[in-house]
């Protein structure tokens, strides 16, 4: 048998430090060798694998289906070859259509065209798993950001105006720079200049964009003008927090620009509705709306209803007819697929050994991310120091010496939350993933157990992914991966699980 090796590392700063490359290669050899494999063709990439561009893993597919001879399509495990759906679903792809075979030589199984459904259900459960530990992974991060706004901070690169200290993480002002930033809004607030005219002047000053020595163009300029950062408060992923960095302006000055620019008056708040903003029209795409009605019973007492239906602002203002749905009915429908997340007690089972399989991938992948993030921490520290270095011997200019300074500990600081992430996500995998688990087994009863409405909103914000209205009905796709127990329950009940059962990808792209 003819085949491929495919061997993957996250980045070109992993694949340059050697991380797993040589090791991957040679056991992938090695396992070749004793399944009597010829190798003819050897993939060493380093790119991401919850991404869904990845040139390298789509010149491996498009070989394999150019080239019948070759049958088998070697990794070294599940998460080395994806870790999304859209490319586990070209594998299946490729296996189903082009009779070819995915080996894991790590793992020891293999999937083709005539595997069992426990050793899929075993390659779906880990691939599914392995993305949610990147989506893990990644509210972490926000986690770690929302965390130092809470307390004052500012979790990125400072804008036009100050600087990132690097020695206290924290934001300064820019000797420079701020002067000429306190000047711009000094000088619009007296109403007798434009942007443009702001714009030339902050030209002649000299004031630099933060990330590019160049000038700043109109739109930066608005946004300086705009940034409520500048008298002190953050916004940040919908946090508004006064910051423990030095204002350049006041608040009253900042009002008056804002008044000259022609900033918008807050619009009255309206009443909340449960499911506003829930869902599409089916019919135009709009998005959809509640509204109350008023109705009196024959007794005389009146009765209020919640309706949803189109905003037709995709539809030249005109509401689609299909697009009214009562709340009651809304409800009930929402709750019908959760039905479906139920599996029996053997199929839990087999999925629990696979996220204990998984969590021994996910541990390795851990380490190895963390290794490279502190490697390059180091890196960037002994950068940072030359670099100041360099500006104590007038080979650098101090402006430079910034600019380099802020870019780098900008960085580090994203390295540095980055790993806090990975140890805390890492921890929390496993019962994580068993917390996933136990919600789907009682979804559906939680949901008709809630009296008020915004709780089960919150309940199924995290199962439902999307819902369209269309002709009074409600249709939906659940998120992953409850949607693939969703695949895995039905196969089960119907018996399509004696010959395998696998994901293809849904006609609605």
């Amino acid at each position: 048998m003819k085949g491929v090796l495919y061997v993957r590392v996250s980045s070109k700063e992993q694949e340059e430090e050697g991380y797993s490359v040589d090791s991957q290669v040679e056991h992938g050899i090695g396992y070749a060798r004793r399944q009597g494999i010829e190798i003819v063709k050897t993939w060493t990439i380093a790119e991401s694998a919850k991404g869904e561009d990845r040139e390298g893993f789509a010149e491996l597919i498009a070989y394999v289906r150019s080239h019948p001879d070759v049958k088998a399509m070697i990794f070294e495990k599940a998460d080395r070859m994806t870790r999304n759906y859209h490319d586990l679903v070209r594998v299946y792809d490729v296996i189903e259509k082009h009779d070819k075979e995915a080996h894991f030589f790590k793992e020891g199984f293999h999937i083709s065209r005539n595997s069992k459904s426990s050793e899929k259900l075993r390659l779906d459960i880990q691939v599914v798993l392995a993305r949610n530990y990147i989506n893990n992974l990644s509210e972490e991060v926000t986690k770690g950001m929302d965390q130092k706004v809470k307390k004052g901070g500012f979790p990125a690169v400072a804008p036009t105006g100050y600087l990132n200290n690097v020695a206290t993480r924290e934001i300064v002002v820019d000797p420079k720079q701020s002067l000429i930033v306190r000047k711009m809004y000094e000088t619009y607030a007296t109403g007798r200049y434009s942007l443009w005219d702001m714009t030339k002047v902050a030209q002649q000053e000299g004031l630099e964009h933060p990330f590019h020595k160049k000038a700043i163009g109109r739109s930066g300029i608005y946004r300086i003008l705009t940034n409520p950062f500048y008298y002190g408060l953050i916004q940040w992923n919908g946090l508004s927090v006064m910051g423990k960095h030095e204002p350049l302006v006041s608040k009253t000055l900042f009002d008056r620009v804002q008044m000259l620019l022609g900033g918008q008056k807050p619009q009255p708040k309206t009443k909340n509705f449960a499911f506003a903003g829930f869902a599409v029209c089916g019919h135009c795409g709009s998005a959809i709306t509640a509204e109350i009605h008023h109705k009196k019973q024959k007794n005389g007492v009146k009765r209020t209803y919640t309706y949803y239906r189109c905003t037709g602002w995709k539809n030249q203002g005109k509401i689609c007819d299909g697009s009214h749905i009562s709340e009651g009915d809304l409800v009930a429908q929402l709750g019908q697929p959760l039905k479906g997340l139920t599996v029996d007690a053997p199929t839990l089972l087999k999925i629990r050994q696979a996220l204990k399989e998984s969590l021994k991938g996910e541990k390795e992948y851990h380490g190895e991310r963390v290794a490279a993030l502190r490697a390059e921490a180091t890196r960037l520290e002994g950068w940072i120091e030359k670099a100041y270095a360099d500006r104590l011997d007038g080979i650098l200019s101090p402006d430079e010496y910034k600019a380099k300074a802020a870019t780098w500990s900008a960085r580090l600081f994203e390295i540095r939350n980055g790993v806090r992430a990975h140890e805390t996500t890492d921890a929390a995998y496993l019962d994580q993933s068993e917390r996933i688990l136990d919600l789907a087994q009682r979804a559906h009863d939680l949901y008709m157990r809630q009296a008020d409405n915004y709780e089960r909103r919150k309940l199924v914000d995290s199962i439902i992914s999307k819902v369209v209205i269309s002709d009074r009905r409600a249709v939906l796709n659940l998120r992953k991966p409850f949607e693939t127990l969703t695949s895995l329950a039905l196969a089960v009940k119907s018996g399509q699980s004696r010959r395998g059962w696998y994901a293809r990808q849904d006609l609605n792209l």
